[in-house]
This record gives C-alpha cells, sequence and structure tokens, in this order.
C-alpha cells in the first residue's frame, strides 16, 4: 500500500501531458520495486524538496583538483545579480549629480537603487554560494569555501542514494491591466537522501540530461545509487 501510495505521488510529479511510453513505464515499474526493497526509499519524500526551480543551466560540476569538485556557477548566474547591481549603483550616483535646486535632495531614486542593490545581492548569494565535494575526506559542504565554516556539511558515508525528482514550474507575467501570460517549465532537483530518509537539494534546473550526467558521475563517486523519479 506504501509503495503503490508513493508511485502515485511520483507518477504526479511527472509531466502528464505526455504519454506514458514503454520506456518510461519500465522505469516506473524498476522504481515500484526498487521502493518496495528499500526502507529508507519507502521513508523519503517524493515531492519536490524546494519549489521553485531555473529554466537554465544554473551550474557546471567541476574539478578543482584530483581530490576536490565544485558546483560552479554559470556565466548567467553572474550577470544577472551583477545588472541589478550595477543599475543601482548608477541610481545611487545619479541621485547625488541630479538633484532638483527648488526642492532639494531627492531620495526617491536614492531607495529606488538601494532596492536594485539589495535584489542583486539577494540573487548573488542565492545563486553563487559555494557547493564542494571532497573526495579525500569523502564529505559535501556548500555555503562557505571553507568546510569548518559551512552551514551544511556531510560525509559521504551518511548518504544512502541520490535522488532526482521533477517539478512543473509556472511563472505568470502581467503585461497590462488585461493581459497576463503564463509559461511553465520542468525544474529537476538533484537531492541527497540521507540514511535516516531526509533530503539535502544540491541542485536544481531544468537541464535534465545534464542533471542524469552530473547524477550519475557523483554516485559513482560516493558509490550509492540513482533513484531517477523524472
Amino acid at each position: 500500500m506504501l509503495t503503490k501510495m508513493i508511485l502515485q505521488i511520483i507518477k504526479q510529479s511527472q509531466n502528464q501531458n505526455l504519454n506514458q511510453s514503454a520506456p518510461h513505464q519500465a522505469k516506473n515499474e524498476a522504481l515500484e520495486k526498487l521502493i518496495a526493497d528499500d526502507e529508507v526509499a519507502q521513508q523519503t519524500e517524493w515531492t519536490p524538496c524546494k519549489l521553485g526551480g531555473s529554466n537554465f543551466k544554473t551550474r557546471n560540476l567541476v574539478e578543482l583538483s584530483q581530490n576536490q569538485l565544485e558546483y560552479k556557477p554559470v556565466f548567467i548566474s553572474k550577470l544577472i545579480p551583477s545588472i541589478f547591481m550595477l543599475h543601482g549603483g548608477f541610481f545611487v550616483l545619479g541621485s547625488f549629480f541630479i538633484q532638483d535646486s527648488a526642492r532639494g535632495f531627492n531620495f526617491f531614486p536614492l531607495g529606488f537603487a538601494s532596492f536594485g542593490i539589495f535584489i542583486g545581492y539577494f540573487l548573488w548569494s542565492k545563486l553563487n554560494y559555494p557547493i564542494r565535494f571532497d573526495l579525500l575526506d569523502r564529505i559535501y559542504w556548500t555555503g562557505s569555501k571553507d568546510p569548518r565554516s559551512s552551514k551544511v556539511k556531510v560525509e559521504f558515508d551518511e548518504i544512502h542514494a541520490i535522488q532526482l525528482v521533477a517539478e512543473l514550474v509556472l511563472h505568470q507575467k502581467r503585461h497590462s491591466r488585461h493581459r497576463m501570460s503564463k509559461r511553465a517549465y520542468r525544474s529537476i532537483e538533484l537531492n541527497f537522501v540521507l540514511k535516516d530518509g531526509k533530503r539535502l537539494n544540491v541542485i536544481d534546473h531544468s537541464h535534465l540530461s545534464v542533471i542524469r550526467a552530473d547524477a550519475q558521475r557523483l554516485a559513482e563517486l560516493i558509490e550509492v545509487p540513482v533513484w531517477d523519479a523524472t
């Protein structure tokens, strides 16, 4: 009964607009057997670990050295927050140079600029924090270049599996008072499943083939299986 409930959740998270092909059905059958035979898989949630995602590849898995890997942010992950911060900086400078002599200093541009800088900094912190793997010490950590000051640090021996789950992300954009457009895309999560069934989200974007390749590479290094529910 528990296995059937979990498989139903997985099917709901998959793209229901497409007909289930024979390979897709075979993968679901393999997942059903895996969940039935693995107590940790039965304890694990199969819905997205975090809401939202990205419709572009946010990071590349690269070698820093023979014993370290890192998820390096791609150029666009640095470009987008930089645009906000640069525009905010120009508004700050403009607010000092362009003043209304009759009314005095105008604080509105300064407030608008500060908001832009804040948004840029927020996006930078979300898209560019370190994500590293040490193959010698066999640990994963994130949030800091030094694992000793990292907020999240996990030994490879604590990881039971790598889980891939998909989420349909819907974006709405209002063009005018009476017109609104909707856009949807699938974002794929790569999660670490710990031995107690809890999950840690590692990365989340829409490039399925890249996520699958990264998952297979990490699984071989950590020596755990990949649970692909996409």
